[in-house]
Parts: structure tokens; C-alpha cells; sequence
């Protein structure tokens, strides 16, 4: 049985959503109602943050799209969803320095990691022979994270810079939640 405690906390973060939805969706253009939808699929979910111009990042959601079972979901940084999970969070995502896994999203166990410990997290989330990546969590992040930092700062000089987020072939776009 709820108490009006409840009840009343409920109402707050419902409005929350929507004043918060309603800001994202002038800052982006984008209807409110239509990000509110966005944000009410994205609950629960475990959601892969990434670069959406990076050809490296490109690679590495490719990669995971043909590896995971249908666990993993996809936003770019770049997008109203990510913006509006990782404020949550006390991440700027104009910096686009980092992927992120945030588990289970907007829910009561949500977790957000970053950098090196986001990318052995999902690789060793996935099939084969890159899940042993999985182990590498076991060295401090102070130890892995320079290596992720010298490839994130020349990433789009190796791997180039699209003008545009990837179009998602169309069995993939249901795990795009920002398209």
C-alpha cells in the first residue's frame, strides 16, 4: 500500500521527467513528448554511451552489435538521452572523451562507468574470446585509464570523424534508443 509519501514522490519525479524532457526537447528541437517516450524505453535497459562521429567508437558499437545477445542498447553522447542520463551523473557531454555503460538506467540499480572500465565491462559482456578482456578489471583504473586517454585524444586521426551519427541497419535501429 502506498503512503501519501509515496504517493507525492511519485508525482515529483513525474514531473521531473516531464520538466526536464520538456527542457531537453527545447534545447534539441525536439519534442517533449516524443523525448519522454525516449526516456520511458530507455528505463531498466543497460545503454552504451558513445562518440557518434568517432570511427573507433563506430567500430567498437559494430563490434558489440555482432557480438552481445541483444543486451546491450546504443545512444550517441551527442544525443538528448545522453545528455539527460549522464547529468545524472555529473558528466559534461559536450566532452566527448569517454564511452560510458550506464546498467540499468533510470532504475533504482543504475551504475555508471566509464573510460577503461566501460569498455572491459561491455567486451566482456559479450561472445567470445573478448570477454576475457573482462579480467583486465582486476588492475586499478589509475594503471588502465592512460592507456584509454592516449587513444581517446587521437582517436579521430587514426580512425577519422563523421559528419553525422551512423544510420543503423534495420534490424539494429530497436536498440538505438536516441533515433
Amino acid at each position: 500500500m502506498k503512503t501519501q509519501s509515496d504517493e507525492q514522490e511519485e508525482k515529483r519525479a513525474r514531473l521531473d521527467l516531464e520538466n526536464q524532457s520538456a527542457l531537453l526537447g527545447e534545447d534539441f528541437g525536439q519534442d517533449s513528448g516524443e523525448l519522454a517516450q525516449i526516456i520511458e524505453k530507455a528505463k531498466g535497459k543497460d545503454i552504451i554511451f558513445f562518440d557518434g562521429v568517432c570511427g573507433l567508437c563506430d567500430r567498437f558499437v559494430q563490434f558489440v552489435l555482432e557480438h552481445d545477445d541483444g543486451h546491450f542498447y546504443f545512444a550517441s553522447l551527442q544525443s538528448p538521452l545522453a545528455k539527460y542520463v549522464l547529468a545524472r551523473h555529473g558528466v559534461d557531454t559536450k566532452v566527448l572523451s569517454s564511452v560510458y555503460l550506464v546498467r540499468d538506467a533510470l532504475g533504482p540499480k543504475e551504475r555508471r562507468y566509464k573510460r577503461s572500465e566501460a569498455a572491459l565491462r561491455i567486451m566482456g559482456d559479450c561472445r567470445g574470446a573478448s570477454s576475457l578482456l573482462k579480467g583486465f578489471l582486476v588492475i586499478p583504473p589509475f594503471f588502465r585509464d592512460p592507456g584509454y586517454n592516449l587513444v581517446a585524444a587521437v582517436r579521430y586521426r587514426l580512425f577519422g570523424k563523421r559528419d553525422a551519427c551512423r544510420i543503423p541497419a534495420p534490424q539494429e535501429r530497436d536498440r538505438f534508443l536516441d533515433l
